[in-house]
């Protein structure tokens, strides 16, 4: 069994991919995804000058650390959306035509800066989603693979190659 998918790596498919990878670990998906966990610390911090000022309690010193850390966490909550638009700039592939081929053997991948062939046992893990699989590397890379973007083959094939072969596979809702 072959499927090929012909990925189109444009900005909106390195958004997608950008918020799947994010969203597997904890941390990074309260940090990026959660727009509630951003709001915290400003809030926090507000309150805190208010209710000291309010009951003035307020020093200098404190005034300074606390309205410092108010600027900056609202700094951080502007510089999130530039941040993670600037990393998808950076990645070399932006532009290109991927073709990814899966079979028994592995992944093969061609673009215009290479080809590569990746062996199944090299996968640590795989979440399977509705709208695609994400493949996971022992190191920080993945490899995205959207339905839409199947040009032989089925969804069904890919997930069956994809349970065959890799170890330790999840289900995302």
């Amino acid at each position: 069994m072959k499927t090929v998918h012909h990925i189109q790596i444009t900005d909106e498919y390195l958004k997608v991919a950008q918020r799947i990878v994010l969203s597997q670990q904890t941390f990074t998906r309260l940090l990026y995804l959660n727009p509630w966990f951003s709001w915290l610390p400003p809030i926090i911090f507000s309150g805190y000058l208010v209710a000291m000022a309010s009951y003035q309690l307020l020093d200098l010193f404190s005034g300074v650390v606390f309205g410092s850390l108010l600027i900056l966490s609202i700094a951080n909550m502007i510089s999130k959306p530039r941040t993670l638009a600037k990393a998808r700039d950076r990645n070399p592939l932006r532009g290109t035509v991927v073709t990814q081929s899966t079979d028994d053997n592995g992944i093969d991948s061609v673009s215009s800066l290479g080809n590569s062939h990746v062996h199944w046992t090299a996968f640590s893990r795989a979440v399977i989603y509705e709208q695609g699989v994400l493949l996971k590397l022992p190191t920080r890379d993945y490899i995205w693979l959207p339905d839409a973007s199947l040009t032989e083959g089925s969804p069904d094939d890919v997930r069956q190659l994809v349970t065959a072969h890799v170890k330790d596979v999840h289900t995302s809702r």
